[in-house]
């Protein structure tokens, strides 16, 4: 971290004070929690705040195969699509345990 970056670096530095996980994404593509001292020595983008649960999308798909996505929140807004040709299904993200 550095006078030019040092922003960037705030998100992170404020959930860590509230207790958040930080994970450091490593060249093997995976992301791994930092349980011991955090120095920021990598550049922001190798940084997150651990997600809270694997992510939930709504796919809405027609009769000539394309679709559309909706998180949870949107699905709850629409109305009931079964009636018609369409069909929505949920995805869910799996998280890999040995990743972490």
């Amino acid at each position: 971290m550095n006078k030019d970056n040092a922003l960037q670096y705030l998100p992170l530095i404020h959930a860590l004070a509230d207790g958040k996980t930080i994970q450091h994404h490593y060249g093997d593509m995976s992301w791994r929690d930092k349980n011991d001292s955090i120095g920021f020595g990598s550049s922001p983008e190798n940084y997150r705040i651990k997600p809270a649960g694997p992510k939930v999308i709504y796919v809405s798909t027609y009769p000539d195969g394309s679709g559309i996505s909706y998180t949870e929140a949107q699905v709850a807004k629409i109305p009931a699509i079964t009636k018609s040709k369409i069909e929505l299904v949920k995805y869910v993200e799996v998280i890999d345990e040995e990743s972490k």
